[in-house]
């Protein structure tokens, strides 16, 4: 899995050196372990968080992004909902990492893809709106 994301960007990293690439993954995988404690949190989706959710949807549906245009989108769907950046960014960590902090969010979003992270945030949004 790691592989084929990096490989989208950057392919001659991939074809270089297999071995060491994977050692890498494996290192990147402990370090990464080691960082975030493995827990398991309970959350709900209020209605602002479902509002927020769903107008990330239907921009990422409208179009094809950039890291940089989906990041500040992020900031103007919080600011069009009287949302704090800050906690409309732990919204989305919840709903597509399930933790509460996590990656950059426009880069990772684009790395994993627009209809994945659809995908991810819909099944969120089924599993955990109260």
């Amino acid at each position: 899995l790691i592989a084929g994301y990096l490989e989208k960007l950057e392919p001659s990293v991939v074809e270089s050196d297999q071995k060491e690439f994977h050692e890498l993954i494996v290192k990147a995988k402990l370090f990464y372990d080691d960082l975030y404690v493995k827990e398991t949190f309970e959350y709900s989706f209020d209605a602002t968080d479902q509002k927020c959710l769903k107008d990330l949807i239907a921009f990422l549906e409208a179009g094809s992004y950039d890291a940089q245009e989906i990041h500040d989108n992020i900031f103007q769907i919080a600011r069009n909902n009287d949302v704090e950046p800050k906690a409309f960014f732990k919204t989305l960590y919840f709903a597509l990492v399930d933790h509460e902090r996590g990656p950059k969010l426009g880069s990772f979003i684009g790395t994993i893809g627009q209809d994945k992270t659809i995908e991810l945030i819909q099944t969120s949004l089924a599993n955990h709106s109260g």
